[in-house]
């Protein structure tokens, strides 16, 4: 017998999706305090669709040092997930590539 199929989703997950999903499979339904309660992992369910999913960068404009905070997150359905803040160049995990004058790299389009 071969195992299931891993799943690979594009969309955000974090840990507070865990335990509202395994609410879900257990067929609880706690209620909400707060809101940063986490989303159910349809997509890892049986038959379970992907929701829609975005990625999205949110750049400042330049300080007088020619710096910028960029924010780099993903929305999937309704529920944000950021990745990473920071100045390029400066912060780890930031996608964005940077020249080495610090200023946004042109990215190919070969």
């Amino acid at each position: 017998m071969r195992p299931p199929a891993a799943l690979h989703s594009r969309g955000g997950v974090s840990n507070a999706d865990i335990g509202v999903t395994i609410a879900r499979i257990l067929g609880l339904r706690p209620s909400a305090k707060g809101k940063l309660i986490g989303r159910v992992i349809s997509e890892a369910m049986p038959g379970g669709v992907a929701p829609p999913h975005a990625v999205k960068t949110v750049r400042s404009e330049p300080a007088d040092n020619g710096l910028r905070t960029v924010l780099e997150y993903q929305v999937v359905g309704a529920t944000p997930y950021f990745d990473a803040a920071g100045f390029p160049g400066r912060t780890v995990g930031l996608r964005e590539p940077v020249d080495r004058d610090g200023t946004r790299a042109q990215r190919s389009t070969k």
